[in-house]
């Protein structure tokens, strides 16, 4: 066995021969968090009127020092009928809430090595704590102050509602929701944050707003007559939702007390940037219920949605195609509410089916348009700034529709001490919505994920179409069930298939890794077998490889190694 001398540096082995290690983690966590939570509530109650107020505050503590959360929050909830055929309601919920983060867990903790020094003498902090490994960077660097990375929320959700019963079992509801939200985002690191990355102090403000607003209007109704049971509804809904967002950064400020206080100070790297987007939704929808004698039971509905439309007037979907149709139905036969059905052993019974279609049109608003990205090029020695195709329209892009049958067998056995469900089902999905991957020598660039640069250049399209097939299983005992003891067991059983039915030539998209008769996330990769062993030399060669080569599998059997699917 070593000795330490051969294996620490003389710093490091003065540390080992005093004992006087670093704990790195008990430097970054706190030694104790406190967490608190307070709620006061105030009710009013009449015969005409309801009112409750709710007020909260909460503090909590993470485990870094740099981490905590705060929140304040108040609702209102009030109804109030005004006379025997009109109430009005309302119910407010605003809530602030302020968060400091912590940059990153930043791995690093794990092996900061105990025999560092953080600090020196005189308390200041050593750059590269580590005698042996020069490179490590000292991890309390990243929080020294100032130090800021701030998340503010401030959310207000409304909703104003009027009742109004007329005739006989007929009601009128309209509810208008008001939806405020605004984030404020802060950050600052110091220039002994920011050094390890080899940049100065960086600032950064970002402010996001939302408002939304929500109309339905509810028109239902809902009467017995002896054995016959009615229920309608009738639903005209409207949605509209606004963002817009603003952020500015930069680095290299004349003095760090101004933290982000004063961005137009910075030096380098400045960034501003801005953002809207606007996008509607209407919708209409209508069903109807009948049940005779509770035994038999009807529904059918229907809906239709108009896709979003965007701040210029256009819409996601292409013309002709923004509208989506849903219709839905189905029965149920309570089999044990017969006169014929006569068991000791099954105390109820209940066959069902259905079948409906939803939609899917869940697109973000402006990635369907041609668009422009900005560009650079170099003229000589200098650099300019122009502009390319940054995405593809498709002019006959349309919602994307799934029909699904659906039918159970819901039972209950010896006073439901024994009960479940066997439900078997089926969906196909026609008009797939999915964002086709194109050739480089289309032209076009998409914009990346965080905004900057690109990636290969891709467009919506209604690709083909899919099918879902299932068979679903779930049993309940009651083993005991005793006033102050109860005890039960569910057993739950699935199975899944899903397959790609067609795509748009009837054949295999391999650049997306989409095939016919496989589902839509597989893995298209060689059929790794192991490593060619030494002994199967001569085999390996018949492949161009050799022993310690990966062997892969001959899928057909011909010498060539092919990629295949793997589910």
């Amino acid at each position: 066995m070593p000795k330490d001398e051969d294996v620490f540096a003389p710093a490091e082995l003065e540390i080992v021969k005093g004992g006087q290690f670093v704990d790195w983690q008990d430097l970054m966590y706190r030694k104790q968090s406190m967490n608190q939570e307070h709620n006061i509530s105030v009710a009013h109650g009449s015969e005409k009127t309801q009112m409750m107020i709710l007020a909260g505050y909460r503090d909590e503590e993470g485990y870094y020092k740099t981490n905590d959360f705060k929140r304040y929050n108040l609702s209102v909830n009030l109804d109030h009928r005004i006379n025997d055929e009109l109430k009005i309601g309302l119910s407010s919920r605003l809530s602030n809430s302020d968060r400091n983060l912590f940059w990153a867990p930043d791995v690093n903790l794990l092996y900061m090595n105990p025999t560092a020094t953080p600090y020196d003498a005189e308390g200041n902090m050593i750059w590269n704590p580590s005698v042996q490994q020069t490179a490590a960077w000292n991890i309390l660097a990243n929080y020294q102050e100032p130090y800021i990375n701030n998340d503010n929320y401030i959310k207000s959700f409304n909703v104003l509602y009027a009742e109004y019963s007329f005739f006989d079992g007929f009601k009128l509801r309209s509810n208008f929701g008001l939806d405020l939200a605004q984030q404020k985002r802060r950050e600052y690191y110091g220039s002994m944050t920011t050094l390890r990355y080899g940049r100065a102090d960086y600032a950064r403000k970002a402010d996001e707003s939302r408002i939304g607003i929500l109309w339905d209007n509810i028109l239902s109704y809902d009467k017995t007559f002896g054995k016959h049971s009615y229920n309608g509804t009738f639903v005209v809904s409207y949605q509209q939702q606004k963002t817009n967002g603003f952020f500015a950064s930069g680095e290299g400020f004349p003095g760090e007390e101004l933290e982000d206080w004063n961005l137009n100070s910075a030096t380098q790297n400045i960034l501003i940037g801005s953002d809207y987007e606007k996008w509607t939704l209407g919708s209409l929808l209508g069903r109807f219920q009948y049940g005779y004698a509770n035994k038999y039971l009807l529904n059918f509905s229907f809906r239709a949605d108009g896709s979003s439309v965007l701040a210029d007037g256009s819409s996601v979907l292409a013309d002709g195609n923004k509208w989506g149709y849903f219709p839905a139905v189905s029965a149920a036969w309570v089999i044990n509410e017969e006169e014929f059905f006569d068991s000791k052993i099954v105390n109820s019974l209940k066959l069902r089916g259905s079948y409906g279609v939803v939609g899917n049109s869940a697109i973000a608003p402006y990635s369907t348009l041609a668009n422009t990205m900005q560009a650079t090029y170099n003229f000589g020695e200098k650099t300019y700034y122009g502009y390319k195709l940054g995405g593809l329209v498709n002019k006959e892009l349309g919602w994307e529709y799934s029909g699904t049958y659906n039918f159970g067998l819901d039972f209950g056995l010896w006073s439901n001490r024994l009960s479940g469900t066997l439900e078997f089902y089926k969906t196909a999905t026609t008009d797939l919505l999915m964002k086709r991957s194109l050739p480089d020598f289309s032209g076009s660039e998409s914009p990346g994920s965080s905004g900057v640069g690109s990636s290969p250049a891709s467009v919506f399209q209604n690709i083909g179409s899919t099918s879902n097939t299932g068979f679903e299983a779930m049993v309940t005992s009651n083993n005991i069930v005793r006033d102050n003891f109860s005890w039960s067991t569910t057993l739950n059983f699935y199975t899944n298939r899903e397959k790609i039915v067609s795509l748009l030539t009837d054949e295999d998209m391999v650049g997306n890794k989409w095939f016919i008769g496989s589902p839509i996330g597989v893995f298209y990769d060689y059929d790794k077998l192991g490593i060619w062993q030494s002994e199967e030399k001569d085999a390996a060669a018949v492949y161009q490889r050799k022993p310690g080569d990966p062997k892969l599998r001959d899928v057909n059997n011909d010498g060539v190694i092919d990629l295949i699917t793997i589910e």
